[in-house]
């Protein structure tokens, strides 16, 4: 009986080989869509697998910084993509067509913050962020 010798080195190399090529297939078109739609939006939609991460009291320490600094347009206008968890326990994105400035959630007391955002609000820049 003729024992035959089968190279099994071959076919581990052509799976390995494989598996790098759709890495880096991956890879570049994560890539190229980062680049050509903007990082932001890759990251939203990434946030979709690996789910999202409540927020509110980085945003709290954000929009306190800004307050103490005096940073008007960044109290008064930027939107921030707000996440909690509702009674549930469910967590939950504040919807994108409200107001989600600093000034409009009250992530900050009043009281703790005397800006204000009336001269701020009428500039067309912050026109454009704020929704309706």
């Amino acid at each position: 009986m003729r024992r035959i010798n089968i190279n099994k080195k071959g076919a581990e190399m052509a799976i390995g080989t494989l598996v790098v090529i759709v890495l880096a297939i991956l890879v570049l078109v994560l890539l190229a869509f980062g680049f050509g739609a903007g990082w932001k939006t890759l990251l939203e939609r990434l946030a979709i697998f690996g789910g999202t991460r409540v927020n509110v009291d980085t945003l709290k320490t954000s929009c306190t910084q800004a307050c103490l600094t005096s940073q008007y347009f960044e109290y008064c206008c930027v939107q921030r993509d707000i996440i909690y968890k509702d009674e549930a326990g469910k967590t939950t994105r504040v919807d994108k067509s409200e107001d989600r400035s600093c000034m409009a959630n009250s992530l900050i007391r009043p009281e703790e913050c005397t800006l204000d955002c009336t001269d701020v609000r009428q500039t067309d820049q912050c026109k454009d962020l704020v929704p309706g």
